[in-house]
């Protein structure tokens, strides 16, 4: 077993089994839509619908994706040299992708705002499982972003279906906000 951790981020390589893993602690909830020079930046909260279907303009959607691109980019990083080390070529193999998101049950109410000592993001602290108002589905912008910053730094070569044979998403209740993580486990297809 390879672990690598750095910061918020656990890389892991299973090296009997082939099967590797990276988790992100204290993912982003709110990524920017905007570069805004002479005025505060723009946030939306990462969500498929706000972000692809909820009225961003085209300019703003790729400001949303570069933005989260960033934000995997140093676990896919991570990722790839405990690879490295473990000798594991991912391209010459096809997989399935399961996302682990932890997050406490009132992340979908979630708000991100300016305050004299900077931004805040707050809201949904009192929330229970059963009132929860967000579902699973609508994080498939995470899976996305992933499997694309993964071939954008050469992990898997090609996120097409001949190196991808699926995805699956699961939720864990976490009792904080700040105990949030995202955890992408790859699996031999």
């Amino acid at each position: 077993m390879i672990r690598l951790k750095k910061g918020q981020l656990l890389a892991q390589v299973n090296t009997e089994s082939g099967e590797f893993a990276i988790q992100i602690k204290q993912f982003a909830t709110h990524v920017a839509i905007s570069e805004n020079k002479s005025k505060v930046d723009r946030f939306i909260k990462v969500g498929g619908n706000s972000i692809c279907y909820g009225g961003l303009n085209r300019f703003a959607r790729a400001h949303a994706f570069r933005s989260m691109h960033a934000h995997l980019t140093p676990g896919v990083l991570l990722l790839k040299e405990a690879l490295f080390q473990a000798g594991i070529q991912p391209q010459n193999h096809r997989w399935k992708i399961r996302m682990i998101m932890r997050a406490h049950a009132g992340y979908g109410s979630l708000g991100r705002r300016q305050t004299k000592k900077g931004w805040v993001i707050s809201g949904g602290e009192n929330v229970l499982l059963e009132n929860a108002n967000w579902d699973i589905d609508n994080q498939w912008i995470w899976q996305k972003m992933f499997k694309d910053t993964c071939v954008e730094h050469d992990l898997l070569g090609t996120d097409s279906v001949a190196r991808i044979a699926g995805d699956a998403k699961d939720f864990i209740e976490v009792p904080t906000f700040d105990q949030r993580s995202l955890t992408f486990v790859f699996h031999r297809a």
